[in-house]
């Protein structure tokens, strides 16, 4: 996840990476899991950048990162959305066991 976001660093207007930043510590803030805001973020930062290019505001070729990224997240954090969906995901200061 953190080479993505280096590369959303580049093609991304700050203010967005605000908002993403911004809606990963809201998630963490609300649920103490890490993993649920870290996919919520990058689900809006790969959403915005599919909406600007439909809108002609970027290359037709950022779609297709922004869809390859979006998968790979998703299959990184495969393990940790069945633990979600299961009740069973860790949250944030949560001791093991």
């Amino acid at each position: 996840a953190a080479v993505t976001f280096g590369t959303l660093l580049l093609i991304v207007p700050f203010h967005i990476i605000a908002i993403m930043l911004f809606i990963c510590g809201v998630i963490i803030a609300l649920t103490r899991y890490m993993s649920l805001g870290v996919l919520l973020m990058f689900t809006f930062g790969m959403g915005w950048i599919i909406l600007r290019v439909s809108q002609g505001a970027m290359p037709w070729e950022y779609t297709l990162y922004a869809v390859i990224a979006q998968l790979l997240i998703l299959v990184r954090f495969q393990g940790n959305i069945k633990r979600l969906l299961n009740g069973t995901e860790r949250r944030m200061f949560e001791r093991a066991g």
